[in-house]
């Protein structure tokens, strides 16, 4: 009997061949604990456009319409780098905090109520003169002052002099005047003097300086308690 041999490597290759046929190489990967390698990544899976993997961060939230079919503003946050960025509230100011007041000195008050009684002093600022709205002027003496209420007003003078130059005198008055929110005006003034007036809504204030060795001055004001 002729024994017919086939040769070993033959025999291996076919052995191989149906090894690799069995696994369905080229064709559907096994699957199981057992498997080699891993499995392919499946289309949930797949990477957003921005190279984040879907499901790592939140839908993005779009904004509410309005009645005119806009998108309404700053009703949605956005995200920035990857942070959520709340959107700011509409007729938020950075000017202060929440619940604090700053009245600046222009809006307050010029006088406050109730208003004093009428006086005339000699020498001296009488008692309810407002020395805030009209104090006296620097190195200058007091010759007559008075108060005069009616209604909600005051009709206040001050009569004075002393050794200060008519410029920084009027300069003392333009300032201190224009802290209180008032605004300087023309009015008319008599030979040998010079006049300014100031006003804040329906309070009115003349300043007349006469010059001289010695420089004489008088206020003459109509102010509002409102």
């Amino acid at each position: 009997m002729t024994i017919t041999r086939t040769p070993v490597g033959w025999v291996g290759a076919a052995v191989l061949a149906l090894a690799l046929a069995g696994c369905g190489t080229g064709g559907t990967p096994l699957s199981g604990p057992h498997a080699g390698g891993a499995s392919p990544t499946s289309s949930s899976d797949a990477k957003s456009p921005d190279n984040q993997p879907r499901g790592s961060e939140s839908q993005p939230r779009t904004t509410a319409p309005t009645p005119g079919g806009e998108p309404a503003v700053g009703t949605a946050p956005t995200r920035i780098g990857g942070v959520e960025v709340l959107p700011a509230t509409p007729g938020a100011s950075s000017s202060g905090l929440p619940g604090l007041s700053h009245r600046h000195a222009s809006q307050a008050p010029l006088l406050s109520t109730p208003l004093p009684r009428l006086a005339t002093g000699q020498g001296r600022l009488v008692d309810g003169y407002p020395t805030r709205v009209l104090p006296q002027a620097p190195h200058s003496l007091v010759l007559v002052s008075s108060v005069s209420p009616s209604g909600h007003r005051l009709q206040v003078s001050l009569t004075a002099r002393g050794r200060v130059r008519p410029m920084p005198l009027e300069r003392f008055y333009r300032l201190r005047l224009a802290r209180l929110g008032f605004r300087a005006e023309s009015v008319p003034a008599v030979a040998g003097t010079t006049a300014v007036g100031f006003a804040r809504g329906d309070s009115h204030v003349t300043l007349t300086i006469r010059p001289g060795r010695v420089t004489h001055y008088s206020l003459f004001a109509t102010l509002s308690a409102d």
